[in-house]
């Protein structure tokens, strides 16, 4: 389906962000920010885990992920290359990051970096829908839902429906609000953190404690 993050960090903690978002946008979403022509040297680095290494400079991001046996021998080494492009677009609003992604001429996802000021960057997981679902800036444009293994696409993110369901994601049109910016960057959302020391470190759980 729809990816950056999805191919991206496999840190030996668990897929970095996600294989698929529950979450989607018809539209890049800027937060009134500045859209990017390279990566700002503010948030250039580079960082390792375990069995994979990924360096972020002005063009993009470089992930290296190595498959290591039992005794520790390298098995196999993939090399995967995210930059700016028109289907992969950053907006930079103060000390924030928003990375739109896209494939081909599906639907945008969202993930959003910040730079701290003590030289750490934090990525925020922004798939959860409850955090846009009241937000009076956007409007659902379309929901997926499994019905009876069967993909059913509505207009309501309630639908009234007399079989087993299962919620598969939803597409909204508009720009999220400030409020809704502010729930996204908040701990309980946080996902990675790219330590200045060169090390990362990922949330596996979901109970993360608020700011």
């Amino acid at each position: 389906m729809y990816n950056f993050y999805r191919n991206v960090v496999i840190i030996g903690l668990g897929i970095f962000l996600f294989s698929c978002s529950p979450v989607y946008y018809s539209e890049p979403q800027t937060y009134g920010g500045t859209l990017q022509t390279k990566v700002s040297s503010d948030i250039w680095g580079e960082w390792s885990n375990n069995d994979v290494v990924w360096v972020i400079d002005e063009k993009g991001m470089t992930v290296n992920n190595s498959k290591i046996d039992t005794v520790t021998n390298i098995t196999d080494i993939t090399v995967d290359f995210f930059g700016l492009t028109d289907t992969s677009v950053l907006y930079q609003k103060g000390k924030f990051y928003l990375y739109n992604c896209r494939e081909n001429d599906t639907p945008w996802e969202l993930n959003i970096l910040e730079k701290k000021w003590n030289g750490d960057i934090k990525i925020y997981d922004c798939r959860e829908a409850e955090l846009i679902i009241k937000d009076k800036n956007l409007t659902l444009k379309e929901a997926r839902f499994n019905l009876d293994d069967v993909d059913t696409l509505v207009q309501t993110l309630n639908p009234d429906f007399e079989y087993n369901m299962n919620f598969m994601h939803a597409t909204f049109d508009g720009q999220i609000s400030r409020k809704t910016f502010r729930k996204m960057t908040k701990n309980k959302f946080l996902f990675t953190t790219l330590k200045k020391d060169g090390t990362a470190y990922a949330i596996l759980s979901k109970t993360r404690s608020e700011d």
